[in-house]
This record gives structure tokens, sequence and C-alpha cells, in this order.
């Protein structure tokens, strides 16, 4: 059997502002940042990043749901326990049964997309055979640091984060207020929210017993910091000793979370808040595979034109042909 072992980097373009959020400070959503100490000039500053585990678990959630959806398995066929393996790796049980040597080999064989990424099933721990990178800002107090000279020559590395920091407001308004929405009410419930809007003065009794009765929903004013769009970002990931379904696992992952392409560049989602809109990226990969051989590595072609259409119809095939057998195992670690 041939392992393939690598590193793509990939370079992102927001299209939209992004969010990614760590907390609040008063009614605002923070942007995650890490402190760091710029070993150039000694300084310490709060580097803006989206976390390497947020895009690992976009490429998990997409393998799993291809793998799902080529076996064609219907809502319902999993237990609480089998859901939290595929979406979230699982977890480990004190008292659970040993998931031996063979089971590991079956989930590497049959459901690749689990041994790619990693999991915890029994009282084991399989270690993921892909690492991600933290994203960082490309930006002037990150010049330091190893980023690829397309994004060293950018025109925003030359400029201060603090360039490219911002915050987004809104209100989520109350729809029933609307006339077209109130319709939609019970003769009771709407009775009670006109005269709640109409009445100009209460009592505190009166209203503290109004609140009681209330059908209004209350305004809510959101506000979270954001890095601009137009802004530029980088990171990566690394991967060793894949088998071939284990690399057509990592490419189906990689193409269910991709949201279309164009010139050249594959548009994803990175961040929070994108069903509203913020952390469309466009990405550019430059990687490779190395076969593993004896005695060393062989180059090869870049890993996304490298596993191309050939490979998911026939990792596609194999899932839906191994379905029982997936379907079992899946049930058996789980437990």
């Amino acid at each position: 059997m041939t392992y393939h072992s690598g590193r793509i980097d990939i370079v992102f373009t927001a299209l939209e502002p992004l969010h990614h959020g760590a907390g609040t400070s008063g009614n605002t959503q923070v942007f995650r940042t890490v402190e760091t100490h710029n070993p150039l000039t000694g300084e310490f500053y709060m580097d803006p990043i989206i976390s390497g585990n947020s895009v690992k678990h976009m490429i998990r959630d997409g393998a799993v749901r291809f793998a799902l959806d080529a076996m064609g398995v219907e809502d319902g066929a999993f237990s609480k326990s089998v859901v939290d393996l595929l979406m979230s790796g699982g977890h480990l049980g004190a008292g659970a049964q040993s998931v031996d040597l063979q089971a590991a080999r079956d989930v590497a064989r049959l459901f690749p997309a689990l041994s790619l990424c990693g999991y915890s099933a029994g009282n084991v721990m399989t270690k993921s055979k892909l690492s991600v990178d933290i994203v960082h800002l490309v930006c002037m107090e990150n010049a330091w640091r190893m980023m690829p000279d397309s994004c060293r020559t950018a025109p925003q590395a030359d400029k201060s984060l603090w360039e490219f920091r911002g915050e987004e407001f809104g209100t989520r308004h109350e729809a029933s207020r609307d006339p077209r929405v109130m319709r939609m009410l019970s003769a009771g419930d709407k009775a009670l929210l006109v005269a709640e809007v109409t009445s100009k003065k209460k009592s505190k009794d009166d209203e503290g017993k109004a609140q009681k009765k209330s059908k209004a929903s209350s305004q809510m004013i959101y506000e979270f910091q954001t890095i601009a769009a137009g802004s530029l970002w980088w990171g990566g990931m690394d991967f060793h000793d894949l088998t071939d379904m284990e690399r057509a696992a990592l490419l189906s992952g990689l193409g269910y979370s991709c949201r279309g392409m164009q010139d050249g560049r594959y548009r994803f989602a990175l961040g929070a808040k994108s069903s509203i809109g913020f952390g469309a990226v466009a990405a550019q990969f430059d990687g490779s595979v190395r076969q593993l051989a004896s005695p060393g590595y062989e180059s090869s072609d870049a890993l996304v034109p490298a596993v191309g259409k050939d490979d998911l119809d026939a990792y596609r095939e194999h899932l839906r042909d191994s379905r029982p057998d997936i379907m079992a195992l899946l049930t058996r670690i789980a437990t």
C-alpha cells in the first residue's frame, strides 16, 4: 500500500468582513486574538486569528456529510453516541470497551473520514493524521512570521493590524409589531400586544402586571468586532501517512465545504456568522503530495489536482458498497 504525506499552504482573501468570536466585552462580541511577542522589536501585540480547530471542523463536517450522502443514510439512522463520533470525534469513556487494533484498521479502511481527522472511541484515542494551522492575518506586526512570498509582498503586509479592525452592529426587530405579521396572532395575543403598544402611561403596578402578561419580544441590539473585507490571511495543513482513501476523504471534506469557484479560487466561509453574510473568503491552495517510498520521498503533483474526479468516484463507490459494514462498525466502536 502507498501512503501519502505532504503540506498544503492556503492563502485566504476576505471577500466580506470576518468575525471569529472569543466571548464578550460589555455588549460586544470580541474577535479572537492571541498575545504575541514580536521577536524583532520586542513588543507584544494582540494578533487576530482564525483557530485551526474551526478550519479542521469544517473539513471533518464536509468529509462526513460527503460520506453519509454517498451511502444514502436516512435521517434517524444513528444514536447520539454515533453522531458525536462522526461530527466531533466522539469521547473517551472510563468504563467503555476497548477498541482493538483491528477495529482501528477497519475504521481507516471502511470510513477514512474518521481516521483522517482523529477520533475517540471506547477507551482509546486515535490521533489525527491531519494537522491544521492557526490562520493568521497578513499585516505589519506579523511580518516576522514565515509567511508565503505572495503574502510578504502584498500591500496588506505594510499596514498595521489596527487598520483592519472594525465593528458591526444591528437590531433584531420584533416582527409581531408589523401589521402583516400581527394578523397571524391569536385574538387574545393580538389584543395584549395592541394594548401594550398603544398604552402611553402605566403605573408601576400596572406595568409589572403587563410585563407578566406581555406578548412582546425584547428588542436585541447586537455588536461584534470584525476584520475588514480585503484583508489577507494565511494558514495551511500538514498530513502524514494517508491511504488513497484517506486522501480522497480529505478532498471530499474540502469539496463539500467549498461554496463555489471563481477566477481559479475556491470560495469558503471562515469564522462565525456566515449565515448573515460574514466570513466569505477566496482560497488559493499550494501544496504537494509525497508518496512514501524507499529510501525516501518522491514528489508528485499538487494535492488538489492530484486527487481528481476518478479518485472521488472510486471513493464514493467504496462508501456505497461498504455501507452495511460501515454502519455496523460505527455502532460497535461508538458504544
